[in-house]
């Protein structure tokens, strides 16, 4: 890893975790430390659906931060919508028009583009201040706005979670980052990233016998290949590249292929 990388994912790691790391002693203690860690996530992603405030929660990709945000809006019901992908600002403007009532929540996953558009931001920082009775607008010409039927201003009333890889600092000091951090300041703010390989295995497994990853579930497999796979990246994470739940995925598509062999062809796949 580079240390251009190392300080990106030392970025990204929960505060409360890093000054945890000298303490723990076992693998009990990393397991509590990590209970704590997604309860305060669901606790934070509960808050948008309660209407109490917007959120980001920032991390590296494959770090389970999705799917777990995904499964507490489930848990609770919420009303959410969920976008993802490239995105222009008229379409941003479209869903956040469609999401624009009080206790609609907004969910917008790894559309980093977004955050890099003068446009799209502006449209962000309305939304944001939209809590009254300042509007979001759209004043230039767009067949968008006729075709959907829609207003060239609203009033937004709903909730975001923009769910992100990009690192957003408050103390950016780039041209960018003077964009940015306005928007930035109007979110709570929730870093997932974890401290250590040795942690984020630990996730994996408590996600694995809490029956909660989502690729085994809808493959159907059954408990003990989920266990065998689990203990198959344990064994082997100082052999492997960079760990996160998307390792399961992809020992998963070895062994549905090839039951005998996935190991070793694991081994190789998952080492660059």
């Amino acid at each position: 890893m580079t240390n251009e990388m190392a300080n990106i994912m030392k970025n990204y790691v929960n505060p409360i975790l890093a000054r945890k790391v000298a303490t723990v002693n076992s693998r009990e203690d990393i397991r509590n430390a990590l209970d704590a860690h997604y309860e305060m996530l669901e606790n934070f992603v509960k808050g948008v659906a309660n209407n109490n405030f917007h959120l980001i929660v920032n991390g590296p990709s494959g770090c389970g931060k999705t799917e777990y945000t995904r499964k507490v809006l489930d848990a609770v019901k919420s009303n959410a919508s969920i976008i993802s992908g490239t995105m222009s600002s008229i379409m941003l403007y479209k869903a956040l028009y469609e999401t624009r009532r009080k206790g609609q929540v907004l969910v917008i996953d790894d559309t980093d583009t977004l955050l890099e558009t003068t446009e799209s931001l502006e449209i962000l920082k309305a939304a944001l201040d939209s809590q009254g009775n300042k509007p979001v607008c759209w004043k230039k010409y767009s067949n968008v706005l006729s075709k959907y039927d829609m207003p060239d201003e609203f009033i937004y009333n709903g909730r975001l979670i923009i769910i992100t890889n990009k690192h957003l600092s408050v103390n950016d000091t780039t041209l960018k980052g003077a964009q940015l951090v306005p928007v930035r300041k109007r979110f709570q703010y929730f870093p997932a990233g974890l401290p250590s390989k040795e942690w984020e295995v630990e996730a994996m497994r408590m996600f694995v016998e809490k029956g909660e990853v989502r690729c085994f579930n809808e493959s159907q497999l059954p408990p003990e290949v989920q266990t065998e796979i689990m203990d198959f990246i344990d064994e082997h994470q100082d052999d492997l590249g960079r760990i996160s739940f998307r390792s399961l995925v992809q020992c998963l598509e070895l062994y549905q292929a090839y039951d005998t062999a996935w190991k070793d062809m694991a081994l190789m796949s998952l080492a660059a």
